[in-house]
């Protein structure tokens, strides 16, 4: 069971880590592919349905359904987490004489 734990604990730690680590870039090309997706099967479903495509529609359709929930998940899911990691490491206890925690 306390592998399990660790593994979780370490989990965490490096999806907080990823916003400022060498692959950032991530954080905006992943909703942007979102949006290209959503945007492309829009117009398939414009296309199959109504046999013509209407862009103002399909980039509003878009938006509201790749961009929407990802933002209004993303900062609550941050905050939650980022105040359960540090109620986390405030419990662990520092041995004398340790040399501080880095926290880039």
């Amino acid at each position: 069971m306390q592998d399990f734990v660790d593994f979780v604990m370490r989990l965490w730690a490096d999806l907080l880590a990823r916003p400022r680590g060498p692959f950032a870039f991530r954080l905006a090309v992943q909703p942007m592919i979102a949006l290209l997706l959503a945007i492309a099967l829009d117009v398939i479903y414009q296309l199959n349905v109504r046999g013509w495509v209407y862009p103002g529609e399909a980039l509003g359709i878009a938006l509201l359904l790749a961009l929407f929930p990802y933002s209004a998940m993303r900062g609550p899911e941050d905050r939650i987490a980022c105040r359960w990691i540090a109620r986390q490491t405030s419990r662990q206890k520092v041995p004398e004489g340790a040399p501080p925690a880095r926290t880039t």
